[in-house]
């Protein structure tokens, strides 16, 4: 999975931070957007010295120009 981008919406949170951990070991790189109502920037400290990784604190209106959002992969390996 070199060189893949994914984006986690509420990465900071219990469940996603472990989406993120998992994809960090597959080598992807990962934008995550999170505007931390819930959700708690010391879940993702490991990951911020990491070229790979990038913050976003935001909601998920930033993705409002979108048409679609679909995350049918993320939830597959979730509840794997």
């Amino acid at each position: 999975m070199i060189n893949k981008v994914c984006i986690v919406f509420g990465g900071a949170g219990f469940i996603g931070s472990t989406l993120v951990n998992r994809l960090m070991s597959l080598n992807v790189n990962i934008v995550v957007v999170d505007n931390l109502i819930n959700g708690c920037l010391g879940y993702l400290e490991p990951f911020f010295s990491s070229d790979r990784f990038h913050f976003l604190n935001k909601d998920c209106s930033v993705a409002k120009d979108c048409h679609d959002i679909f995350c049918l992969k993320l939830l597959r390996k979730i509840y794997r």
